[in-house]
């Protein structure tokens, strides 16, 4: 049997409504915002690394055989040398199966040369995947996330006048 009284519907709602609204932030802070900070992608500059180690990496429970590639070289810029682990823009890798990351980093082998994306702005902070900025895809995210944001608190705001029904 279910309470379908005026104060819990509203305090179901409260809660419903903050769980989406923490579930907005937090998809903005791993989608969009690593994406706006990293808007400069245009500027970066290919440069020639040398691949130290590429092996696909075990993450989380070993029973899950999940996997995020394993990278690691070096790179010079400005006659100063740096080392670089990071494959991809995103510091949020998606881990995958084994098969897919070995097919991911099947182009790059260990002591061979490839291309890096260094930030001319911070020498230190390079990828080997090239991020693309084309298209506007995370700024529609957001701006999704708002309208249905916007919805809900309207919603919430309507059942917070709402007057009670005469009984």
């Amino acid at each position: 049997m279910f309470d379908l009284s005026l104060s819990r519907c509203r305090i179901r709602l409260f809660y419903f409504t903050s769980g989406l609204f923490a579930m907005f932030f937090m998809s903005m802070e791993s989608f969009v915002i690593p994406q706006s900070a990293n808007h400069d992608f245009a500027t970066w500059e290919k440069t020639p690394c040398k691949l130290m180690v590429v092996e696909p990496y075990a993450w989380g429970n070993p029973q899950d055989f999940l996997f995020i590639p394993h990278v690691v070289y070096s790179y010079s810029m400005d006659g100063q040398s740096y080392t670089g682990k990071l494959f991809s823009w995103s510091d949020s890798q998606k881990p995958l199966s084994k098969q897919k990351i070995l097919a991911l980093l099947a182009p790059y082998k260990v002591g061979e040369m490839a291309n890096c994306y260094v930030n001319p702005a911070e020498p230190g902070r390079a990828y080997l995947l090239r991020p693309h900025a084309e298209g506007t895809f995370p700024l529609w995210v957001g701006a999704l996330g708002i309208l249905i944001m916007m919805m809900l608190l309207g919603l919430l705001l309507q059942e917070l006048l709402r007057k009670p029904l005469p009984m």
